[in-house]
């Protein structure tokens, strides 16, 4: 049966390539299985090399941190790598925004599988940083440590960025003792920045900077204001300091009246909870001259005469005045202008600083924001109840209005621990002249404010419960 079967099966000839070119098929079939393996392994393995050549390059540093730009174009901050075209390049290291190092490297062009297994190279630096990089770099860190000493605690979801020990690993080869900017120097940026720290974590990044760096420091204030309940033994009151007569600015449309405070040594604060923020109102002795101050806030009237010969600081002009960081979005947001006795407010303090810039222009006298000192001076020469208006109940013909009604701007800078630490503003200033400044007084919204309350404003904030009075020389 099976053999029938086989029998009846059609018979098919067997296929036979044909020879081409002469070559029989075996022969060109290899030939032709060569030339597809070939093309395959140029297209994957040399082709996307020959037209995107690049290598591998890691940028190392001796400073840590600093920003790498190939060709002008920002990479990222060192150590780190990336893929750079063949070719030749121009490296700058920059820190702070200053250029501390500038190379020109040339990259290799291999191409054979370098998408796949890419060469490598690397690049180094070792310059340190110079005086410029060194001073910018300090400006960074003290604009850091001043706006996160605003928060006290952190959280996974918001931790805390070690900014003591970045800055001890950026300037540790360069020695606490170098010169920094005005005489000052590292170690001195660092008392600085001690006398901001406002939380354990702080603390804590803060000793281990110092371990870093090889240098010792006392911390037991921070540590006492963290930990610690107890009282501070200090004064109670503010103490009482004297008038001696009256003063006034007078220009074109207005006058400013104002009451001569005498020279003294006063002590400022009161006993408190050795524990922060209450720190902040602390008793410290201090010391201030002679000086006339505004008998009341300037007003919306007054600030209206300014815009009227300074038009840059118009209301229209608010978006030019945003990007230069002179004010935030509520600039003058509803505020009339024609008022002569409420206080102006919604301004910033660099509004406030152009003000007092353009009635010195106008009078011929050096006014200014009054410190801290000075404004505590002045209250502590009235028997001053608490305004709980906005507009002004003085009648402007004797100092008033100081507790309530509006805060008050001072041209003293925010530095948490300074009632207990000492430190220098005038670094401070020079560091970081846009760092929080010192508002006091209170607002006709506040029942907890007193003489020696302590409040935080950014420089370019505006803010409906926020005025100023100024100040002069006698």
């Amino acid at each position: 049966m099976k053999k029938k079967i086989l029998e009846d099966l059609v018979k098919v000839e067997p296929v036979k390539l044909k020879p081409m070119f002469g070559l029989r098929p075996g022969v060109y079939l290899t030939i032709l299985y060569s030339a597809i393996i070939v093309v395959s392994v140029f297209l994957v393995g040399f082709l996307p090399d020959i037209i995107h050549g690049y290598k591998r390059v890691s940028f190392t540093s001796s400073v840590e941190g600093v920003a790498i730009y190939v060709d002008g174009q920002y990479k990222g901050a060192a150590p780190f790598s990336a893929n750079i075209k063949s070719g030749n390049h121009e490296i700058i290291y920059k820190s702070s925004g200053v250029v501390i190092d500038t190379k020109q490297i040339e990259v290799g062009h291999p191409v054979f599988f370098n998408w796949l297994f890419p060469r490598r190279m690397s690049v180094n630096s070792d310059a340190s940083l110079n005086q410029e990089a060194l001073a910018a770099a300090c400006q960074a860190f003290i604009k850091d440590v001043s706006l996160w000493s605003a928060q006290t605690s952190f959280t996974e979801v918001n931790p805390y960025r070690p900014l003591f020990t970045q800055f001890s690993h950026k300037v540790g080869q360069n020695g606490t003792s170098q010169n920094v900017i005005e005489g000052s120097s590292v170690s001195d940026v660092l008392d600085l920045a001690f006398s901001f720290i406002t939380s354990p974590e702080m603390l804590k990044d803060a000793r281990q900077a110092c371990q870093s760096l090889g240098i010792t420091h006392d911390f037991s204030i921070q540590e006492k204001l963290l930990t610690d309940n107890s009282e501070y033994i200090g004064k109670n009151a503010v103490s009482r300091t004297s008038q001696g007569g009256s003063s006034s600015l007078s220009y074109d449309k207005t006058l400013i009246e104002g009451t001569l405070i005498k020279e003294a040594s006063i002590t400022i604060g009161k006993r408190t909870l050795n524990t922060y923020p209450e720190v902040l109102e602390t008793s410290a002795d201090a010391y201030c001259k002679d000086f006339y101050i505004a008998n009341s806030e300037v007003t919306e009237y007054q600030y209206a005469l300014f815009l009227s010969e300074n038009p840059d600081w118009k209301l229209a002009n608010i978006e030019q005045l945003k990007s230069q960081g002179l004010v935030d979005d509520y600039y003058l947001y509803g505020i009339s202008l024609t008022s002569r006795t409420n206080p102006i407010r919604n301004i910033s303090v660099k509004a406030a600083e152009a003000y007092c810039r353009w009635i010195s222009e106008k009078t011929g006298k050096n006014v200014y924001l009054p410190s801290q000192v000075e404004w505590e001076a002045a209250l502590a020469s009235i028997d001053s109840s608490y305004q709980n208006t906005l507009a002004s109940t003085n009648n402007n013909s004797v100092l008033g209005s100081l507790l309530g009604g509006v805060w008050e701007m001072t041209s003293s800078k925010f530095i948490p621990l300074s009632r207990l630490i000492k430190t220098d503003e005038k670094l401070l200033m020079a560091l970081a002249p846009d760092a929080d400044i010192i508002l006091k007084g209170g607002s006709y919204l506040n029942s907890d404010i007193d003489a020696f309350s302590v409040g935080g404003f950014a420089t370019s904030a505006c803010s409906e419960l926020t005025g100023f009075r100024v100040a002069w020389e006698k």
